[in-house]
Order: structure tokens, then C-alpha cells, then sequence
């Protein structure tokens, strides 16, 4: 089972055993709709799959719902109240605290033609728009500006590509391939 991370519990909210989720892509199809796919709490301090590579006990959420307590001078859309199967009462929510939600991959839509997915990229190779190989993509971070880290082909540190239209021309999944037109300065 491949996991993909939605969001991250913040805090109890009231009595009833609810939590308070921060949704790290509030616009996703997802919280519009949730009860359509099965979203798991990760365990905290351990990994959720056994050196078996088996998943371990996750929990599964009953409910999430937008978060209507937020004042309109200071409205919150990537806030929303989370129930979780079994968790009754402020004491057992406090114990889901600072955790990790996460749904199926296989619950996800395959993306578009210029689209990704964060975990797919490690490993793509970074081109410029000349052909010359730049380097490797270690992880892809999500900002308000989304970036690519990439290892440089001779060495040394990394260096952040942000995925934006001026920087990134051209996305190929099945080739695992990013065209760059670089800005002066970005790649070292």
C-alpha cells in the first residue's frame, strides 16, 4: 500500500473527540467530497509499514468537515474538523495530535499530461532546454511556490528549481524528465 500525505492533525477541537486538520491542498477534490476514499491517520514515531514491508494499525477517519468557526476577517480554508473511527472524548483526540493523514495512491486520479505527483520525481533527471543534463531531482517540496531539490551532475550542494511556467518548460512522467529554461544564477 502506497500512501500519499493530505494533511496533518493540529489539535483537539471541543469535547466530542474531533480533531483539528490542516489539508495541505484544501482545492483537492477530496475534502469537497470526503467520505469517497479512506483516509488513515499514520501511527507517530513509528513507520506505518513493518520491516515486512506490511502496513501497521492505521486508523481510519469517520468524518472531516470544513472548519465554520474561523472569523471572516481571518477565514481559514485549509482548516477542517477531523472525527476519527473509535476516538471519543478531548483526552483520546489529544493522543491523535501532530500526526499525519494520508490516503491510497490508488484513490487518487492519475494526473494530467503537466501534471505530478510529489513522490513520482525523485530521480527524474533535470535537462535544460539546450540539452545539458543538470542533475537529479532528490525530493519535490510543496510552498506557496512548489520546488524541485536537484542534485548537481558534478557535485556538491543542491540547488531549488521552482516549478513555475518560466522555469519549468516541459514535464515527461513516462520518461522521467524535466526541461529547465534556468533564470541566471539558479543552477549552479
Amino acid at each position: 500500500m502506497k500512501l500519499l500525505l493530505v494533511g496533518a492533525t493540529t489539535r483537539p477541537h471541543g469535547l466530542s473527540g474531533a480533531l483539528v486538520l490542516l489539508a495541505y491542498h484544501p482545492e483537492s477534490d477530496l475534502w469537497s467530497a470526503p467520505g469517497q476514499c479512506t483516509l488513515y491517520v499514520l501511527p507517530a514515531g513509528i513507520p506505518y509499514k513493518d520491516a515486512q514491508g506490511r502496513p501497521r494499525d492505521l486508523i481510519e477517519v469517520d468524518g472531516a468537515h470544513a472548519f465554520e468557526h474561523w472569523s471572516v476577517e481571518r477565514p481559514a480554508p485549509d482548516r477542517w474538523t477531523l472525527q476519527l473511527n473509535g476516538v471519543t472524548g478531548r483526552t483520546g483526540a489529544e493522543a491523535w495530535t501532530k500526526r499525519l493523514l494520508a490516503i491510497q495512491s490508488s484513490e487518487v486520479d492519475p494526473p494530467g499530461t503537466d501534471e505530478f505527483l510529489f513522490y513520482e520525481v525523485p530521480g527524474w533527471q533535470v535537462f535544460t532546454t539546450g540539452g545539458e543534463l543538470v542533475g537529479e531531482v532528490v525530493r519535490a517540496i510543496h510552498t506557496h511556490v512548489d520546488l524541485f531539490e536537484v542534485r548537481p551532475v558534478g557535485g556538491g550542494p543542491t540547488f531549488f528549481i521552482p516549478v513555475i511556467a518560466e522555469v519549468v518548460k516541459t514535464i515527461d512522467r513516462h520518461e522521467g524528465r524535466i526541461v529547465i529554461d534556468p533564470i541566471e544564477g539558479l543552477v549552479p
